[in-house]
């Protein structure tokens, strides 16, 4: 029988990530520009990613710009507009199959955060900055 002093096992999983003990599982550090890279690792090959601070656990992600006035349709009801920048966070995940996407630019619409009603698109950083430019467009167009 263990001594209750005896450390956890080594096949403990903290939070929702395995633990990395050899090169088949990825040892991932996180994006510096994270919002929650307060939550990523130490340096080195020894830390784990500390779930309280890293939310949502699968990616990194910048800061939101929440936008009010969007509406499901021309005149439809007022939705809310999430908006930022984000990559796959993949620590722990298996080598061979968890290739990382460039950051994309994402959407993500809701009507009623207690209904929990969302829909998420995301853009490739590229195609992002051509919206933009055609938003100034439009708007200019509109406005003049």
């Amino acid at each position: 029988m263990p001594d209750r002093t005896d450390s956890a096992p080594s096949s403990e999983v903290l939070g929702p990530w395995p633990q990395v003990t050899n090169l088949t599982r990825l040892y991932d550090h996180g994006m510096p520009w994270c919002v929650n890279a307060g939550g990523h690792p130490d340096s080195g090959a020894d830390g784990h990613p500390d779930s309280n601070r890293h939310i949502p656990t699968d990616e990194c992600r910048t800061p939101s710009a929440f936008l009010d006035g969007a509406a499901a349709e021309l005149h439809g009801p007022a939705v809310g507009l999430e908006l930022y920048a984000a990559t796959s966070y993949r620590f722990g995940a298996p080598r061979a199959d968890s290739p990382r996407g460039p950051a994309r630019l994402v959407f993500d619409f809701f009507e009623d955060v207690d209904d929990g009603l969302r829909s998420r698109f995301s853009l490739p950083l590229g195609e992002a900055l051509l919206l933009a430019r055609q938003i100034v467009r439009l708007v200019d167009l509109v406005t003049a």
